[in-house]
């Protein structure tokens, strides 16, 4: 049995200040744009009875006389649903939606009007009923978007500002066979913030770039012509160069096109052993439990101590379920550059790193007071890098490297720098220099000398920080302005000139260590007797840091009797630096690739079929593509200093491909592949792959 009731209208929008003469001033936008709605834009309401009922009797066919009980499955659950729209302004927005789900508890046993307890058995159930049913799950998520309104203000209508709220509450209840330990609340929030400055826009509110960014061709076609006709040319050309000397070094003052930034942040708190039951919007309201900021997704209370001052928490102490909290931050930001016009800049810098909690949180009958147990934390961590500065240092022939060596030589001044900053006694040296507490394989050592050797800083000055704030940019840029060369335009449709760096430093899973203690602002005091370091905070299995050129450089040409001809280097890297065998592991790859083609248009053939004959015309693209490509993967051990290749193979290839689209359904296409790979180690051996044919394809779907 169910009831549904939906609701929708298209409430008027209010300006009360729209005609008021003061305020049609630009300046004065804000307010007299400010409008409300008077009713919601939709209420839905949904409720259903939902009983579910199942008897199984068990015979026993060997002693008929043995009668066995029967046994009774059954459910009867009662949900309700609604939600509200309301948007309160053309640019604030919200919506409300709940969940509730209640169980209408029966009396054991099967309700048959023969029971000589039917009358209680159903009274009993119609006061569950009527009670609206014993809760057990309980749900409702607030959304909320906002538009401000920065565009209303002169000074910062080049501005655009997003953000969205979404918050979380729910409330599940224990099974009944285990009430006393409690029921488990959770929220949860996520927060987000879009920016897009517009430069342009703000550029073309001087009118003069205004002119210069938008010129008018007539009025250059004009002028062009003026210029023919003046008697002294050189005089005349000597003016022009001048102008446009200037008109391009203020184009390069305005090279910052646009720049957005994005900013996300998701929060969460789970805890179990709540006693109290919800009522509307899933508050207890006699003990206002768990409170109004919990339900609205709040993360910045402590509802331990809320919950124990108000009594809300189950006083067993076999509790044995953890308490969570969960964070996690992404940030990303994009810009756009134009030194010139056809020479674009896309620069990104982005960063996220999640933190999660848990622990035991329940009463200690020792203390007679509620206490943390078994605090563990672990997360994540990557954000934007940049290595450039060591990319094309090159192996020696015995792949030794010169950028490992100095990885190693830093770890004496990150150690002794380390030493020095923290507050307890560092004096003792060993044989090898190291002080005590910062050896040469503490991760506290080798995380930043690893990051100063490859990003080509000095140890001296480089950040001590295993989790780098701030993102550096990573680039693409593309450059078409060739075309515009008098002697390429003569023999050249379009010639396009790219290179793209991506370079990204990783975290993948740190977890804190059961043996750290802390000391004096927050630096470790208690070393390990095993190692001669400090028990750190984190423990970190597995740093990475991955270089991405694709393309280092690539150079695309249509000429203009239809051929096509590409030159392409692409180079990559990883470094996975491992603090559990303290040895780097570097996989690199450099791939050039040449390729050509060639479209001959309108190509025609003459196909009989079914006693017809009939012309079919296309275009046939040839593609043929070389590429020499080298894998490589070698070991570094740091403290035997070795360094060896373990894997590994040269590959050169090439691919034919011959495609002719015969309609849009039908296409045909005739390709040659081959694969030569010779490897770099003795434990594998060359290898070639020739695959050719030709393959028909035909698509049915419209």
């Amino acid at each position: 049995m169910s009831l549904n009731y939906s609701y929708s209208s298209k409430p008027k929008n209010i300006k009360p200040f729209q005609k008021v003469k003061l305020f049609k001033n630009k300046y004065f936008a804000l307010i007299r744009d400010f409008n409300f709605y008077t009713l919601p834009k939709s209420i839905t309401f949904q409720t259903d009875l939902d009983r579910y009922y199942n008897k199984t009797q068990f015979r026993n066919l060997n002693n008929p006389d043995f009668i066995l009980s029967p046994f009774y499955n059954k459910a009867f659950e009662w949900n309700r649903n609604y939600s509200i729209k309301y948007d309160l302004t053309r640019t604030l927005k919200t919506e409300f939606k709940v969940r509730n789900t209640a169980s209408i508890d029966e009396p054991l046993g099967e309700l048959v009007k023969s029971d000589p307890y039917y009358s209680v058995k159903r009274d009993s159930v119609w006061n569950n009923i009527l009670n609206f049913g014993r809760p057990t799950l309980y749900h409702h998520s607030i959304n909320a978007s906002y538009n401000v309104p920065l565009s209303k203000f002169p000074l910062t209508s080049w501005i655009n500002m997003n953000t969205k709220y979404t918050a979380n509450y729910d409330w599940l209840s224990a099974p009944l066979s285990i009430q006393s330990l409690g029921n488990t609340i959770q929220n949860s929030n996520n927060k987000q913030i879009n920016t897009t400055f517009n430069f342009t826009q703000l550029y073309n509110k001087v009118p003069f770039l205004k002119k210069l960014n938008k010129p008018n061709p007539r009025r250059a076609s004009r002028t062009s012509a003026r210029v023919v006709q003046l008697p002294n040319e050189v005089q005349d050309t000597v003016k022009t160069s001048i102008k446009d000397v200037i008109n391009t070094l203020l184009r390069t003052t305005m090279l910052v096109r646009n720049v957005s930034i994005s900013y996300r942040q998701n929060q969460g708190i789970v805890m179990p052993g709540f006693t109290k039951k919800p009522h509307l919007f899933g508050q207890d309201w006699d003990a206002m439990a768990p409170g109004i900021p919990f339900a609205l997704g709040s993360q910045n209370i402590d509802i331990r101590e809320l919950s124990t001052q108000g009594g809300w928490l189950t006083n067993r102490t076999d509790l044995n379920q953890f308490f969570r909290f969960t964070n996690s931050e992404t940030v990303n930001v994009r810009g756009t550059l134009e030194p010139a016009k056809g020479f674009r800049i896309e620069l990104t810098a982005n960063r996220t790193k999640t933190n999660n909690s848990q622990e035991i949180f329940r009463y200690d009958d020792m203390v007679n007071d509620y206490q943390s147990f078994n605090t563990i934390e672990n997360g994540s961590h990557s954000i934007s890098f940049i290595s450039w500065n060591t990319t094309f240092i090159r192996d020696a022939e015995n792949h030794s490297n010169q950028t490992f060596q100095e990885f190693r030589n830093n770890r004496i001044t990150i150690a002794n720098r380390l030493a020095n900053e923290n507050p307890y006694d560092n004096s003792i040296v060993d044989s090898t220099g190291f002080p005590l507490g910062y050896q040469s394989t503490s991760q506290e050592v080798l995380i930043p000398a690893f990051l100063a050797a490859y990003a080509g800083k000095n140890p001296s000055s480089v950040r001590l920080n295993k989790f780098p704030n701030i993102p550096m940019p990573n680039w693409r840029i593309n450059f078409d302005g060739l075309r515009n060369v008098k002697w390429i335009k003569k023999r050249l449709n379009n010639i396009i000139l790219s290179h793209s760096y991506q370079s990204t430093y990783s975290v993948g899973n740190y977890v804190t260590s059961l043996d750290y203690e802390q000391g004096f602002e927050d630096w470790p005091n208690k070393v390990n007797e095993a190692t001669l370091n400090y028990f750190d905070k984190y423990e970190i299995n597995q740093v990475t840091l991955r270089e991405s050129l694709n393309p280092l450089i690539k150079v695309d040409m249509t000429f203009k009797n239809s051929l096509m001809a590409r030159f392409e280097i692409k180079k990559e890297r990883t470094l996975n630096l491992g603090l559990s065998n303290n040895q780097l592991t570097e996989r690199a790859s450099n791939e050039l690739i040449i390729g050509t083609g060639y479209r001959i248009k309108e190509l025609a053939f003459n196909v009989k079929a079914a006693g017809r004959t009939k012309k079919i015309s296309s275009d046939l693209d040839l593609k043929l593509d070389f590429s020499i490509r080298s894998n490589k993967v070698v070991i570094r051990k740091i403290e035997e200093n070795l360094e060896e290749i373990t894997g590994g193979n040269s590959v050169l290839s090439m691919k034919f491909t011959a495609d002719y689209v015969v309609s849009s359904r039908f296409n045909l296409r005739l390709f040659f592949d081959k694969v030569m790979t010779n490897p770099y180690v003795s434990n594998s051996f060359p290898s070639a792959v020739t695959n050719g044919g030709f393959s028909v394809r035909f698509t049915l779907a419209q």
